[in-house]
C-alpha cells in the first residue's frame, strides 16, 4: 500500500503492508454514525448499496473506497460524515482513506480531488478549503493482484 500525495514535489510517498488475522470479526452499519461505537480491529460494511465514500471500513481508522477508475473523487460531505464517526477520530490517529484498485493502474494512481456541489452552477468542483475535520485523513492506494484473483476463480470453477 502506498501514500498518495497532492503535492508530489515535496514529499516522496510512504508505503505500508495491510494485513489483518483470519478471525478478524465482521460487523455492519446502515449509518456512519454507527461507526462511533464499534470495537477496534473489526471489519465493518454497510448494509445499503449507495453508501456514500466507502464500500468498508476496518475500526478504527480506516475507510476503503473500491474501484476500477483513475478518477474517483470523493463527497466531502459524506467523508466528512464518516470520518467525524470513526473510532480514531479526535484521537490524533490518521484516519487513512484507502483506494483498492486493480494491479494495472495501482502505479499512476494519483491523489483523489475531495469535491463538493457548486452553489452557482449545481455541478461537482474540487474544494477550495479543506473541512478541518480532515486534517488527520491520508489518502493510500492498495493494489489487488488480477493475475492472483483470475487464477484462484479458474481454480474454483474447475473444482
Amino acid at each position: 500500500m502506498k501514500e498518495l500525495l497532492e503535492n508530489t514535489t515535496t514529499y516522496i510517498p510512504r508505503h505500508m503492508d495491510f494485513a489483518t488475522s483470519t478471525s478478524t470479526e465482521v460487523d455492519y452499519i446502515r449509518t456512519a454514525k454507527e461507526l462511533s461505537n464499534k470495537d477496534n480491529g473489526r471489519f465493518i460494511f454497510p448494509e445499503t448499496t449507495n453508501f456514500g465514500a466507502a464500500d468498508l471500513f476496518y475500526t478504527p481508522n480506516m475507510i476503503f473506497q473500491v474501484t476500477v477508475s483513475n478518477n474517483h473523487p470523493i463527497k466531502q460531505v459524506e467523508l466528512v460524515n464518516i470520518v467525524e464517526n470513526m473510532p480514531a477520530y479526535g484521537k490524533n490517529i490518521p484516519i487513512y482513506l484507502v483506494f483498492v484498485v486493480p494491479d494495472d493502474i495501482y502505479d499512476n494512481y494519483k491523489y483523489q480531488d475531495i469535491v463538493t456541489k457548486d452553489p452557482v452552477s449545481k455541478s461537482w468542483r474540487k474544494v477550495k478549503t479543506m473541512d478541518k475535520k480532515l486534517k488527520n485523513m491520508e489518502q493510500w492506494v492498495l493494489r489487488i493482484d488480477m493475475k492472483m484473483s483470475k487464477s484462484a476463480a479458474s481454480l474454483v470453477s474447475t473444482s
